[in-house]
């Protein structure tokens, strides 16, 4: 490489001028140097947007990670129990019913069993039970379970028992000596209490009949 010292010198001679070859060596040289340099400073500033992307990247994922729980929750529902309200419509022979839920109706009745039902309920088969509220006699070979929870039906006590998950049944002796069986669908979310305030807005007449079996 030439000296520049050198060339600073011959330059200051008189008539004294570098030659082409050597300018255009240094130029040459002094731009691949330029090129260098610039290609070290754009990979340094390459390096920090990568980081930089891949930290805004995790930043990113952070908050998504945040915002989607880890688990998915349980939305649970609220029903309230369906109210009990007065009952108008005829009476069913059996039975003398002071109250009915809000939205049912006395749906199959004969002497051994009375139905009522969702209104609009197509099945309306007295034998069929399915979703519906029973009431019958017990069974002329059934007797009280002796487990369950003590409810108050009027002024007397009666049991309700949860063995079947989707039915109670609330079991009680009137004050005539009867004792009836009344079964409670799910659909209804009633509470204990409010099976037994079902009890009492029931009256057996004389002409209901205990079935067998």
């Amino acid at each position: 490489m030439t000296d520049l010292q050198t060339l600073l010198l011959d330059a200051g001679r008189p008539g004294a001028e570098p030659s082409a070859h050597v300018v255009d060596d240094d130029l040459a040289r002094g731009r691949r140097a330029l090129a260098r340099r610039r290609l070290r400073q754009g990979g340094t500033r390459g390096v920090l947007v990568a980081a930089a992307a891949v930290g805004t990247l995790v930043v990113v994922q952070a908050q998504g990670v945040s915002q989607s729980p880890t688990h998915t929750a349980t939305r649970s529902v609220q029903t309230s129990p369906i109210k009990l309200v007065a009952y108008t419509g005829s009476q069913p022979e059996g039975y003398t019913v002071d109250a009915v839920p809000a939205g049912w109706e006395i749906q199959g009745v004969n002497n051994y069993v009375l139905t009522i039902a969702a209104v609009g309920n197509p099945d309306r088969h007295v034998d069929n039970f399915a979703g519906k509220l029973v009431v019958m006699l017990l069974s002329k070979d059934g007797s009280i379970p002796t487990t369950g929870s003590h409810v108050a039906v009027g002024s007397r006590s009666g049991v309700v028992s949860h063995l079947d998950p989707t039915t109670a049944q609330l079991f009680f002796t009137d004050a005539a000596g009867h004792v009836l069986d009344i079964q409670v669908p799910a659909a209804l979310h009633w509470t204990d209490a409010q099976i037994g305030q079902f009890g009492a807005a029931l009256h057996v007449n004389a002409t209901a009949q205990a079935g067998r079996g």
